[in-house]
């Protein structure tokens, strides 16, 4: 019986720190160092046929019929790589559980998700390297995205130690027993412009190469934490509520950084920190979104799938 239709998940991803590096001639070997940690809430993606009588492929996001760049870019890269025909089309759908443009690694989630769906509605044995490389291309050609595939993958909380695609890059991971993740988010910010600004790109490169050498050295939370905080301080571009929930979590010892890219902090704290954590971001919680999870331990998988009589 034919897979007619099938449904995956990717785990949301975030960055405390990183540097980029572009290779011209390989877009496989272009991504970035750093580290982060994937959460146990992400995208789920459904993918499915459409019937012969409509000809042009949909995708939606949370119900809301979308142009969805970079799932159409994935799905275009999947048809090249093994020769599908122009006369098959699909309806992606999305349904994302965090806010997008705010540093989650949202199109990248949904970039791999898509991947990963795709192969097994065709019925595509390839390892999940392979499949993660589609998702990582369109994010690259994009330049929507430079690690958070190569991250989403393979879940955990890891050390980006060489750049480039799954397969290609370097990992190591990190201990998080006893952790949980806690968000505060005001909204996006232009992602776009900010990385334009040379001096803001020296700054990220220069210090996200001195601060992943210093975690391999060290590789625990609370060290990845003291280096997000800093990166956050190093890059200065906060915004002021930004910089003030940072400056209330760090009164009461505990550390915490800004989303990259979006108008928000993230903290990992431990069950004693629990209350303290809530009180404070309670403050911010008429304005801004409050969020409360775990460090996904899996990466990018399939949930389901749906075969014909």
């Amino acid at each position: 019986m034919p897979v007619l239709s099938v449904s995956s998940f990717s785990p949301a991803h975030i960055t405390g720190f990183f540097s980029s590096y572009f290779d011209t001639d390989d877009p496989l070997k272009s991504g970035s160092t750093g580290a982060g940690f994937s959460i146990n809430r992400g995208v789920r993606t459904q993918v499915e046929y459409l019937k012969t009588s409509q000809r042009n492929n949909e995708v939606f996001i949370n119900n809301i019929l979308s142009d969805a760049k970079v799932s159409l870019k994935t799905l275009e890269l999947f048809k090249s790589r093994y020769n599908i025909g122009a006369d098959v089309f699909y309806r992606i759908s999305h349904s994302i559980e965090i806010p997008m443009g705010c540093g989650f690694g949202t199109s990248g989630a949904g970039a791999l998700s898509v991947s990963m769906a795709l192969h097994q509605l065709h019925e595509i044995d390839a390892p999940l390297d392979k499949i993660a490389q589609i998702a990582h291309l369109a994010e690259v050609q994009l330049k929507t995205g430079l690690g958070t595939v190569t991250a989403e993958t393979y879940g955990g909380m890891e050390i980006r130690l060489l750049p480039g695609a799954p397969g290609i890059a370097e990992l190591a991971f990190i201990k998080y027993s006893g952790y949980s993740a806690a968000f505060c988010v005001w909204g996006p910010i232009a992602t776009s412009e900010l990385l334009q600004d040379k001096k803001i790109r020296e700054r990220i490169n220069h210090f996200g190469n001195e601060m992943v050498n210093q975690l391999k050295n060290d590789p625990c939370v609370s060290r990845f934490m003291k280096l997000s905080y800093k990166f956050t301080n190093k890059l200065n571009i906060f915004s002021i509520n930004t910089k003030k929930l940072i400056e209330e979590l760090k009164n009461k010892n505990i550390l915490s950084a800004m989303l990259m890219f979006g108008d928000g902090v993230f903290v990992l704290y431990q069950p004693s920190q629990l209350e303290v954590v809530k009180g404070i971001l309670n403050k911010f919680s008429d304005e801004a979104e409050i969020i409360y999870c775990e460090i996904e331990e899996k990466g990018v998988r399939l949930i389901d799938q749906n075969r014909g009589t």
